[in-house]
């Protein structure tokens, strides 16, 4: 006899939200924007954002009011200032980031390990990366903090978490550069609708908190019945 318990990762990163690290750098960053994080970016993932931010012509935050966060994958120093440059707008990273220098940036890159979970506190929205190559990396990470989440439409069937915000509406998988600037551009034109979309991101991970509790429990009971 089988029995559903949950989703004990739900537990996990309600507890991280629940006393996330600040990051006063970060926060100076964001100042006013809204903040966009891109979470464990792969160069597949690059290549989506790049142009579909290109492509509404809304890339400088200055104009449009949101700033840009991004955690690669893999730290490489070379690859980020690749990345850099291609962005063409003046940017920092996390590393050598100072009050005076994140004043003027568009765009922090995360250059170190250990922060993203906390890092999701500041965000707006999030793009999630891994789902165009070797797997969706954790989205439960930045629901719980509610925001409208963007993910790759390739790997990502074995996580039930996607295919439950995805029903929700309130999660969304891009093919490419444009379908994903389009359904960005919208949200940033209606705030209403993304603060509902934020809520329901939230309310999902609160909805199934609980999971590590009832497997300890049905632990506890099936140990009792088997002395």
């Amino acid at each position: 006899r089988a029995e559903r318990g949950g989703d004990t990762r739900c537990d996990r990163v309600a507890e991280i939200a629940a006393s996330p690290k600040r990051f006063p750098i970060v926060e100076r960053f964001k100042g006013e924007a809204q903040l966009f994080v891109v979470g464990s970016m792969w160069p597949d993932d690059w290549e989506v954002l790049k142009n579909g931010w290109k492509e509404q012509a809304n890339f400088n935050p200055q104009t449009t009011h949101y700033k840009l966060l991004i955690a690669p994958h893999e730290i490489n120093p070379a690859q980020i200032d690749r990345w850099r440059e291609e962005a063409g707008v003046p940017s920092v990273r996390y590393s050598e980031a100072t009050p005076e220098a994140v004043e003027t940036a568009e765009v922090l890159w995360i250059d170190n390990v250990g922060m993203l979970a906390s890092l999701y506190q500041y965000a707006d929205y999030a793009f999630i990366g891994g789902a165009y190559g070797d797997g969706l990396h954790n989205i439960l990470e930045a629901a719980v903090y509610g925001m409208p989440i963007f993910f790759g439409n390739k790997k990502y069937d074995k996580f039930q978490e996607a295919h439950d915000l995805l029903a929700l509406g309130c999660a969304f998988a891009v093919a490419d550069g444009g379908e994903f600037a389009r359904i960005f551009a919208d949200l940033r034109a209606d705030e209403p609708r993304r603060r509902e979309l934020a809520s329901c991101a939230a309310n999902y991970v609160r909805a199934n908190l609980g999971a590590t509790e009832r497997v300890m429990a049905w632990a506890r009971k099936r140990g009792v019945q088997n002395q």
